[in-house]
């Protein structure tokens, strides 16, 4: 759509900053959608930063400041309006809006506004539609994706008027730097020995990798990458035990489960399979589910599987960021289980390779 006509939609919504250039998009650009329900006209203006503060000094000029992998908005960002097609009181009733608190005009009560949790996350999901939307369309992959504390300058607009658009709260978003010259309340604190422990463990092993990534990918948001992450760096965890102490073991196309129940594999390492009675109930449990998550993810691409529990088939779907914290734990506490359970064989048997779990169980 037109800039012009783009600015001449009516609605309330959300309007706000977010460090991410958008640059191949050119400097403004309006894409009319649907969130849910709700029709929302979503426009995205280039902002340049006047003073980036970083390399060479910067000369002025009309133009739009410009970096070609500016990954951390340092020369330009992107202003964001969400104007939804609804009135002001229909808005309230969605949930992303929420009172403030009650302040008294001429002795009336009037509520200030302010995003709820739930508007927040809708800002946050429409930036990285439009960052993934542009790493296709133009092979940006350096473009990060954001979370919701990346807002900035969130504020609500009722556009029922577009020439004088009414804000209806203050800024919700990023308040403005301070500068302390005293340490605050709750400012991390140092601890030298943390890194320097961590740093005669790098590099990374591949199952490490890919539980930090799992960890980054639900962070913005980005589901199937985390879950599918969480359920691999498990895998990988299980296969690096057995390379290491077992190298003579062909793992060819071994699949998660073909890990725990075959018994040339982790039975192997730990003595019995997941299968055997010697084995703790919740661990199989655990270990069932995250490899049928991963054959889900892997083969379907989809974020529900089935377990057996009981005795009965339990239908579980990872919807909400809970529910894939929870999962990144879960797989976790496998790693770290399994890596206790390897581990106490080792005293006698001389198995290698567990000695960094331990470190990893911060990651949840």
């Amino acid at each position: 759509m037109p800039w012009e006509d783009a600015l001449r939609t009516t609605g309330v919504g959300f309007a706000f900053t977010v460090p991410v250039p958008l640059p191949n998009f050119g400097h403004r650009i309006a894409i009319r959608g649907r969130c849910g329900p709700l029709e929302v006209m979503t426009l995205v203006q280039q902002v340049s930063v006047k003073s980036p503060g970083i390399g060479p000094t910067t000369i002025e000029g009309a133009g739009l400041s410009y970096h070609e992998r500016d990954r951390f908005g340092i020369f330009s960002r992107s202003a964001f309006q969400l104007r939804f097609s609804v009135s002001l009181g229909e808005f309230q009733q969605t949930g992303l809006i929420e009172p403030a608190h009650i302040t008294y005009e001429a002795g009336r009560p009037m509520a200030l506004l302010q995003p709820a949790e739930a508007g927040r996350a809708v800002c946050a999901t429409a930036v990285n539609s439009f960052v993934d939307l542009h790493t296709i369309a133009f092979g940006t992959a350096w473009l990060p994706r954001i979370t919701t504390d990346d807002l900035f300058d969130l504020y609500i607009v009722n556009w029922e008027n577009p020439d004088s658009p009414q804000v209806l709260t203050i800024s919700a978003g990023i308040g403005t730097k301070q500068t302390f010259i005293f340490r605050p309340d709750g400012y991390p604190g140092d601890d030298p020995s943390r890194v320097q422990t961590l740093l005669g463990q790098l590099p990374l092993q591949l199952w490490e990798e890919l539980l930090v990534t799992a960890r980054r990918d639900l962070v913005t948001g980005d589901m199937r990458s985390g879950m599918m992450h969480a359920c691999l760096g498990f895998e990988a965890f299980v296969r690096h035990l057995l390379t290491l102490n077992a190298p003579d073991i062909d793992l060819g196309r071994s699949t998660l489960n073909d890990l725990c129940t075959r018994p040339e594999h982790l039975s192997s390492l730990i003595g019995y399979g997941l299968e055997s009675s010697e084995c703790d109930a919740d661990l199989r449990a655990a270990y069932r589910r995250i490899a049928t998550l991963r054959n889900q993810l892997l083969h379907k691409g989809a974020l529900a599987y089935e377990w057996t529990s009981d005795g009965r088939q339990v239908r579980v779907s990872i919807e909400t960021p809970q529910d894939g914290w929870d999962h990144l734990k879960l797989s976790l506490d496998l790693t770290d289980s399994v890596g206790a359970l390897v581990e106490a064989k080792g005293h006698a048997s001389g198995l290698r390779g567990v000695h960094r779990c331990e470190w990893n169980r911060r990651l949840g």
